[in-house]
């Protein structure tokens, strides 16, 4: 009986030791973790990102005029139509109706549409899929109404995907028209 309990409280100890060292590191200061290791790494990676992405206007306006003469756009081939996902859970996705349709790809391939720069962490109000007449998705698009959007797949045009307060309104309007959305989305 004893050589039970003991078994017992040894094995709750070496699960209490894990646990106990995660809250202790959780609760240093930033300067003793090691996240703070690889901050060096992290801003020469990012330094890399600002010189693909195009902070500088010449390398950005250059990027952009490549993707005109390739006439490349969002989504890469024209959708048949989009759903909007309001939650992933407990409401089905609405489709949206062809001008409402047409009216969100002006605005999201409209380089006037973005400002440099993205807030911090966004919550991502709505998630919009593009597809192809066969049901394929060939693009989706992350909007916070906070006015950041993540775009997939990306386009140079799109900047760091934070948009012009104009351009959100225009989304917004889009997205609540009630006249924009068709029907639910069935899933099959």
């Amino acid at each position: 009986m004893k050589a039970g309990l003991w078994a017992l409280l040894a094995g709750a100890g070496l699960l209490a030791l894990p646990v106990a060292g995660y809250f202790y590191l959780r609760g240093l200061p930033c300067e003793t973790c090691a996240h703070d290791s690889a901050a060096p790494y992290l801003q020469q990676l990012e330094a890399q990102r600002l010189a693909q992405t195009g902070a500088d206007p010449e390398h950005y306006q250059a990027a952009v005029r490549q993707e005109d003469r390739q006439h490349k756009r969002f989504p890469p081939t024209p959708p048949a139509y989009a759903l909007v996902h309001v939650d992933r859970r407990f409401t089905a996705p609405q489709r949206l109706g062809p001008a409402q349709l047409q009216q969100l790809l002006r605005v999201l391939n409209d380089s006037a549409s973005y400002q440099w720069g993205e807030i911090g962490t966004p919550y991502f109000d709505r998630v919009i899929t593009f597809h192809s007449a066969a049901g394929a998705c060939i693009g989706v698009t992350e909007l916070s109404y906070d006015s950041q959007t993540y775009s997939t797949p990306r386009l140079a045009r799109m900047k760091w995907g934070e948009l012009q307060e104009q351009a959100l309104q225009q989304i917004l309007q889009t997205l609540h028209d009630p006249a924009a959305i068709t029907e639910p989305a069935l899933r099959p």
